[in-house]
């Protein structure tokens, strides 16, 4: 009887160890030894503690095909010369770096990446479909084109201060992304094209007062993306081509980034704003650059535009008024405002300048009127409610919302975003603070400041 029940016992344990997978941690490994170390090649977690080279992380990528679970946080990866390729017919291994296409393709869930890592190279995670969380370490310098391209699980990240380059394409489809931080980038990081393209469920983008351009394409697609957290005052000088289109941000009120100057080819095709203001400072409009904005009704060009390509403003045909500031009528390309009705929008310019549009091309078929500086009346009655839901912050008023500023209780400065609409809801799960000072600014010159709990 005792016999049968240990036999039982044994059989359940088994069946268990089967069900829940094995765990393997090798402490103290030498460089090109880890096949020799791990013997259970059904391992469904690994940690590995010491020095690796391209020859373990080989072995990890080709024999171990059940695991979910990879640590290699303690591990050191150092550089080796082979006589035979691990990974892209290359022979030749640095140190602390992750080889090209090393963990294409595999299922994993959860990745923890070494500690003094440098480098992540091209394709290094791409299509790991399942991996819902991973921390670039501060040590990072470089992300490989298409590192972590096609991680459908993957749902925010955060580049660090060190990082210098970001390869193309390098975060691009991860379609279950929703958060990024691009709040500690230094000025002399080099993003690539289409960083982030088509992450379908990315809604908040917070850009760093450091980056200088967004390049061609990094948000294309981003059918989510509601809220771009900008700090003040911005580096930003230029918007790549197609940085922006077919995302679903309300209303882009860019005159907060003085150093804006050209706004590239398509870049904000197929938005749904409804509302543009340019910064005074930008020259330039580039072609199609608001080609098919199905809700933008109301658009403000600064004095300082000179160019407007062809298409810019093509079919936008929900466009009921313009400002135009300049007080030279700027140069347009081909059919500016193809599709609109030009009749039934209003377009002010500078009273001394009323003849000069009359007398232009596609200007002329506006109704245009002289407008003069003033300042919008404040209605006495006013309302506006801000609080916490969870990690959301929700600011509610009874009328448009242009600026708000967010401060923790040591004076720094954690967002600043430009609703232009009467709501504005702000992700702040990635600040530790939970008391803020919120400094809001309204339509019609009204200016509120309340302190925010984050329960």
């Amino acid at each position: 009887m005792i016999l049968t029940k240990r036999l039982i016992l044994i059989v359940v344990c088994t069946l268990v160890g089967l069900l829940n997978g094995y765990a393997v941690e090798v402490d103290n490994c030498v460089a090109g030894t880890l096949s020799l170390l791990v013997d259970d090649k059904d391992a469904t977690e690994l940690v590995v503690k010491g020095e690796i080279d391209a020859r373990d992380l080989k072995f990890i990528a080709s024999q171990l095909d059940a695991l979910q679970t990879l640590d290699l946080s303690g591990a050191k990866i150092m550089p080796c010369k082979l006589t035979e390729p691990c990974f892209s017919d290359v022979c030749s291994y640095a140190e602390n770096h992750l080889p090209d296409y090393c963990f294409i393709g595999k299922e994993y869930i959860s990745v923890k990446l070494p500690a003094e890592l440098s480098s992540i190279g091209e394709g290094a995670f791409a299509g790991c479909k399942q991996i819902k969380t991973i921390e670039l370490p501060s040590t990072i310098i470089s992300v490989g084109r298409y590192a972590f391209s096609g991680c459908d699980a993957l749902d925010r990240v955060t580049l660090e201060a060190n990082v210098k380059s970001v390869g193309d394409g390098a975060f691009m489809r991860c379609v279950g992304m929703k958060w990024v931080s691009l709040n500690r980038l230094s000025i002399d990081c080099e993003m690539g094209e289409r960083v982030f393209a088509d992450c379908v469920a990315l809604d908040t983008v917070h850009l760093g007062a450091s980056v200088k351009t967004i390049p061609a394409g990094t948000f294309s697609g981003c059918e989510s993306l509601k809220a771009l957290c900008y700090e003040h005052p911005s580096m930003l000088e230029s918007v790549g081509e197609e940085a922006f289109a077919s995302t679903s941000i309300p209303n882009f009120e860019m005159s907060y980034f003085s150093n804006l100057t050209t706004i590239g080819d398509w870049a904000f095709m197929g938005t749904n704003s409804s509302r543009i203001a340019l910064s005074e400072g930008v020259t330039t409009i580039g072609e199609g650059a608001f080609f098919a904005s199905g809700n933008l009704a109301r658009v403000k060009l600064p004095s300082t535009v000179t160019e407007i390509g062809r298409y810019a403003f093509a079919c936008d045909t929900a466009l009921t008024s313009m400002s135009a500031l300049s007080t030279e009528v700027p140069l347009l390309g081909e059919d500016v405002w193809f599709g609109v009705d030009q009749s039934a929008v209003t377009l002010g310019v500078p009273i001394d300048c009323v003849e000069l549009y009359r007398a232009a091309d596609q200007w002329c078929e506006f109704n245009i009127v002289g407008e003069a500086s003033g300042v919008d009346n404040i209605v006495a009655s006013f309302d506006c409610k801000a609080y916490f839901a969870g990690e959301t912050l929700v600011i509610n008023a009874n009328r448009d919302i242009e600026m708000v500023e967010l401060y923790d209780m040591k004076g720094m400065r954690c967002v600043m975003v430009a609703p232009q609409s009467m709501s504005a809801t702000i992700d702040m799960s990635g600040y530790q603070s939970n008391v803020y000072v919120a400094l809001m600014k309204f339509a019609g010159n009204i200016t509120k400041t309340i302190k925010l709990i984050k329960q």
